[in-house]
């Protein structure tokens, strides 16, 4: 019969070596998630820098009826997130484009939009775009828009990517 057996620490010294062996597997399997979730991101980025892929996100679209210049003022606030420069390419507004671009009083009934026709946001870059509807008149019908109508507004790039805005007025 073994001698050490019989005294109650060795017992002890083998219930520990398997605890240092959990914790081995809980170190080397933290390590290795993290290792992969890292590689994942870097590899992420490189495909977006290399494709060219489109990541832009409308964080905040707000609206206000102008009383005295009588006209709606939409805010569009757009980040390009992606790797690659986007360059948008025409604003809809159900569906019909904007009268015109890079302008800031729409008369007539118009409806346009204070970003250029062919309009790039860098990589990172943050913008915010106003969008104004005169009240009366114009050729689109834009009179019969009143608060609590719903809209679709629908900013077009030029490599085919749609990112939609749907608001109500207020």
């Amino acid at each position: 019969m073994n001698k050490l057996a019989s005294f109650p620490w060795s017992k002890g010294i083998k219930s520990r070596r398997a605890a240092a062996d959990v914790i081995k597997i809980i170190i080397f399997l933290s390590l290795t998630i993290s290792f992969s979730i890292g590689m994942t991101n870097i590899m992420r980025n490189e495909a977006d820098e290399h494709l060219g892929i489109e990541n832009v996100e409308i964080y905040t679209s707000g609206c206000f009826w102008n009383n005295q210049e009588d006209y709606w003022d939409i805010a569009i606030k757009m980040k390009n997130r992606g790797a690659s420069d986007v360059t948008f390419s025409g604003v809809y507004i159900n569906g019909f484009e904007v009268d015109d671009y890079n302008k800031t009083d729409p008369v007539d009934g118009e409806a346009i939009i204070d970003m250029y026709e062919s309009q790039t946001l860098r990589s990172g870059e943050i913008k915010i775009f106003h969008l104004y509807i005169d009240g009366p008149g114009g050729k689109r019908g834009w009179q019969k828009i009143s608060s609590g109508t719903s809209m679709s507004i629908t900013v077009h790039s030029v490599h085919g990517m749609d990112y939609p805005i749907l608001l109500t007025l207020v």
